[in-house]
């Protein structure tokens, strides 16, 4: 597990990964707000300029935002793979995480 501070950290650290060839991370749990960057531009930026597919790099967004439906379809159209409110489950978090990794693994294996 790797964790970024800020939300441009997390972008230097996923184009670090991808420049030196490395294997990015299984998933990305990403919060909303962060210092720096939102988790809306850090996703934007994965998606956008990085390239990555939602099979390539999942994306988890987490935030205690409300009204949570407009924060879920903002994080969606910035290019979540999926969302979570807090307080959130933490039994939920890991399933959402399992099922994210494990589609990601059976499309590279395809």
């Amino acid at each position: 597990v790797d964790c970024a501070m800020d939300g441009l950290q997390a972008v230097k650290y996923l184009e670090s990964k991808l420049k030196s060839g490395e294997r990015l991370p299984d998933a990305v749990l990403l919060d909303i707000q962060m210092p720096g960057m939102t988790g809306f531009e850090v996703c934007e930026e994965i998606r956008k300029r990085m390239g990555l597919s939602h099979i390539e790099l999942p994306i988890i967004m987490v935030s205690a935002r409300v009204p949570h439906e407009l924060s879920s379809m903002e994080a969606y159209k910035k290019g979540a793979t999926d969302y979570m409110s807090k307080p959130f489950d933490i039994q939920l978090l890991r399933h959402k995480i399992v099922v994210a990794v494990e589609v990601r693994r059976q499309s590279q294996s395809a």
